[in-house]
């Protein structure tokens, strides 16, 4: 058994699933979980399984209905924690890991046992495979944490954090509604270090089909909520606020244009 999971919710999103399968570099010893969350029709991992060709294995699990991606996370985290697992890794159907991404990660988090979670810098891209812009978050764990106070500098799909810290923190929580990433992250910080790597690791789809895409009032209001509830009056968590208040206003076609404009 590899120290690593590599966890792929999933929902009816097939073609992407087996791409973002076959990107996996052959070289990474890692094992691959998929969860399908009542997919229609449901995938078989005869379906799946050819795509793979890392040094791990690969399997399936299904639930019979929707119910919903927090649940799936967790089920993640529940097998990550009874298989013995370090380190669990996400991924998501589309999204593309880079070349030997997942060992670059895991050699950071071996080498820096104080370090409970670590990102990479990610390139946006459309599902035609178009560059929209590459995000480009602060590296160190103090600017990272003052980072948080406003906006979530690690893509969910891009990092890979300890199972240990994760058992702590209580896994996904299901308080926040589409920012269950956002909020795990603010409580894994309270058990080590953050770190983003200074290189991109991951090329993130936007599409419009996304989860983020579809959810974003839903985001919105859940980002009220959780940016409140650790608000502590210091200027970077009022801008905070003020840019929630942005997302939940201007349409997302608006949104990523700004950003192309800030990152390119």
């Amino acid at each position: 058994m590899n120290r690593t999971l590599v966890v792929i919710p999933h929902l009816n999103n097939l073609a992407g699933l087996q791409r973002s399968i076959a990107d996996i570099d052959p070289d990474e010893h890692v094992d691959v979980l998929v969860i399908d969350d009542g997919s229609e029709p449901a995938p078989a991992e005869c379906d799946i399984a050819p795509y793979f060709r890392g040094r791990g294995n690969l399997w399936l699990e299904s639930f019979p209905v929707n119910r919903g991606i927090v649940e799936a996370l967790n089920l993640g985290v529940n097998v990550a924690q009874d298989n013995g697992y370090a380190f669990l890794a996400r991924l998501d159907a589309g999204d593309r890991a880079l070349k030997a991404r997942f060992a670059i990660q895991q050699a950071f988090l071996e080498k820096h046992k104080d370090h409970v979670l670590v990102g990479s810098w990610v390139e946006f891209i459309r599902p035609s495979g178009e560059h929209l812009f590459h995000f480009r978050p602060p590296e160190s764990d103090a600017k990272l944490r003052r980072a948080l106070k406003q906006y979530n500098p690690f893509i969910h799909p891009g990092v890979m954090m300890s199972v240990e810290a994760i058992g702590r923190a209580g896994g996904y929580p299901v308080d926040y509604p589409a920012l269950e990433d956002w909020a795990l992250f603010l409580e894994l910080k309270r058990f080590g270090k953050i770190h983003v790597l200074p290189r991109v690791l991951l090329k993130y789809e936007v599409a419009e089909s996304s989860i983020s895409s579809r959810r974003r009032r839903e985001q919105a209001a859940s980002k009220v909520r959780l940016l409140w509830n650790h608000f502590d009056g210091t200027p970077g968590a009022v801008v905070g606020l003020v840019r929630t208040f942005m997302v939940y206003c201007f349409p997302r076609h608006i949104l990523n244009q700004l950003k192309r404009l800030v990152y390119r």
